[in-house]
């Protein structure tokens, strides 16, 4: 299914019925592109955490945050707004958007890991729950942390962490291939 500009369900109303084909792709215009999803077999989902695929063999587009139930495919990462905003946050099985590509200004990361820097590679972190990582070379990734790659920071931890982001947050420029 292509991306297309559509008119679609707010990105952080999260339903017990789908409101859309699961499934279905859609961009905002700038540059920032989701999926429609269902969200199962979850520990409690926070705004900004990483998803991978639950069963990638099925046509369910169902995500998960537990990384121990879960394929190591990253799917995409729960969008976000404001730092004002109520926290809205999908439950176990609800329906919602997760973002695939663009900007994203706070995914998750490990509280106080300071190693960051722009461009570095991002992939999904390989045993905490929705939480992002640095590659472990971040310039010239290995294969399997390019099989788990979401996305480039784009910007330094230390710089946001001084009010614009809460400390276990980074700004990641994503780019998940269409899985």
């Amino acid at each position: 299914m292509s991306s297309q500009h559509i008119l679609f369900p707010p990105l952080l109303k999260y339903t017990s019925t789908a409101l859309v084909p699961v499934g279905t792709r859609a961009s905002d215009g700038y540059g920032r592109e989701y999926e429609y999803v269902r969200f199962t077999r979850a520990v409690t989902y926070v705004r900004g955490q990483v998803v991978s695929w639950d069963n990638p063999a099925t046509a369910t587009r169902s995500v998960t945050n537990d990384e121990s139930l879960g394929n190591d495919i990253p799917a995409g990462v729960l969008p976000t707004h404001a730092r004002t905003e109520t926290a809205k946050v999908p439950a176990e099985n609800d329906y919602g958007w997760i973002q695939r590509k663009g900007k994203h200004p706070a995914v998750k990361k490990t509280a106080g890991d300071d190693t960051w820097a722009s461009g570095d590679a991002v992939i999904m972190h390989a045993s905490a729950d929705g939480e992002a990582d640095p590659a472990s070379d971040a310039n010239e990734p290995t294969a399997a942390d390019r099989a788990r790659m979401i996305g480039r920071c784009d910007g330094d931890d230390e710089a946001t962490a001084t009010g614009t982001y809460d400390e276990d947050t980074v700004p990641v420029d994503l780019n998940l291939p269409h899985g």
